[in-house]
């Protein structure tokens, strides 16, 4: 029971939050408070499970630190809707942040021309990611599949490499997530872009958070990326006209996501064998 009650807290309080929302800023408002929804329920049931503190001391406790500001960023993006080029400058300097700080191990500023280099790498990795997940939250399903889908690989990829903390957070990100994602359904839209800017956002740190705690994992970590260009290739693939074409879609392109894994989970066990 207490094992389970973390999971159960994330999806509540993301749900509770969400109706709220409905109730006190009405049907045309509420969906822009999923932001902030989603990281109130996982950060809640992040801390529970695994209690890291307010400090971070390594790229697993920093992930509540990057769920806080994805989701005030997040919060920004879905209430001002800022045009197109502000909101990916804002994005962009977010992500130059979380890799600097991931890089750098805290606030610390790059002494070395090899720290300059590293976060400038992990923050266009970053950045790549990101930009992908949210773009394609204006084509539903295709946005909601992608990011459950990037939501899955960590996982898979933290099973594979049997770590306990990453997994777990993994699902917790998963399970706060289902509240914004049925209240996207119901409006028969994507998941918006300060929710999105929140899942993504942990999806990354929790792929630097493996790549940092078992180094040898790196080349099948690389190949997850190709998730998130999973809906072009899906869309190349010919289907048959007609209203069983939408489901056939979807099918192929939880296909086509699901490759890279099934490629990366072999490399990465591979990896964390040698």
């Amino acid at each position: 029971m207490q094992q389970s009650l973390p999971y159960a807290l994330s999806f509540a309080i993301a749900a509770v939050v969400l109706a709220g929302a409905r109730l006190a800023a009405g049907p045309e408002r509420w969906l822009r408070l999923a932001a902030p929804a989603l990281a109130l329920g996982f950060g809640a049931g992040w801390a529970l499970a695994l209690a890291p503190g307010w400090i971070a001391f390594d790229a697993v406790s920093r992930l509540g630190h990057i769920a806080l500001g994805a989701a005030l960023l997040g919060l920004a993006l879905d209430w001002l809707w800022p045009p197109a080029a502000l909101r990916r400058g804002l994005i962009a300097a977010f992500v130059l942040g979380c890799a600097a700080l991931s890089v750098m191990g805290g606030l610390a500023w790059p002494s070395a021309l090899r720290d300059v280099a590293a976060i400038a790498a992990l923050a266009v990795v970053w950045l790549v990611v990101v930009l992908r997940l949210i773009s394609v939250q204006g084509h539903p399903p295709t946005g909601l599949v992608m990011l459950f889908a990037a939501v899955a690989a960590v996982a898979a990829a933290a099973a594979a490499l049997d770590d306990r903390a990453v997994l777990v957070t993994a699902a917790l990100v998963a399970l706060a997530l289902v509240p914004a994602a049925v209240a996207a359904l119901t409006v028969a839209a994507g998941v918006t872009p300060g929710a999105s800017l929140v899942a993504a956002a942990l999806v990354a740190g929790c792929a630097w958070a493996l790549a940092e705690r078992h180094p040898g994992a790196g080349p099948g970590l690389a190949v997850l990326l190709f998730l998130v260009f999973a809906d072009r290739t899906a869309q190349r693939v010919p289907l048959p006209a007609g209203g069983i074409s939408a489901i056939l879609y979807v099918l192929v392109l939880i296909g086509c996501a699901a490759l890279p894994i099934a490629i990366a989970v072999p490399l990465i066990l591979a990896g964390a064998s040698d």
